[in-house]
């Protein structure tokens, strides 16, 4: 008898535990949004090639190319995006002799890629996150 009393007073106690209401957190503030600050994105292409074929990410969500660039490409390909843009370049030489070229990504005037290749027809790629 004083085992079933001792079981149905614990029953009682794990009961009110668990039905007892908890208050709910306090409410949270919704987040604020804002409009992401920009990046300045800066694409170059140099080397001993004179001449490239340029493709590249253009800011937008799209993709630009430019055919029979000068070399170096100056003052450079300027592009103004969201932070943590997806951003790309690629120059391929056009030469008929083996030549250098290099491309390069600069992220408000710190560079975060460089690449460079080295042959016939030669192609640099550099891709990141702005």
């Amino acid at each position: 008898m004083i085992a079933r009393r001792a079981v149905l007073a614990l029953l009682v106690v794990l009961a009110a535990a668990g039905c007892t209401p908890r208050p709910d957190p306090a409410p949270r503030p919704d987040p604020v949004v804002t409009s992401a600050a920009t990046v300045t994105v800066t694409y170059l292409i140099t080397g001993t090639a004179t001449m490239a074929d340029v493709t590249y990410a253009d800011g937008e969500g799209g993709i630009g190319q430019q055919s029979d660039v000068d070399v170096p490409l100056s003052p450079g390909l300027a592009f103004t995006v969201p932070p943590r843009t997806f951003v790309s370049i690629s120059g391929q030489a056009k030469d008929d002799v083996s030549v250098t070229i290099t491309c390069a990504i600069e992220v408000d005037g710190v560079t975060v890629q460089t690449v460079t290749s080295t042959g016939l027809y030669v192609i640099a790629s550099c891709s990141g996150t702005a």
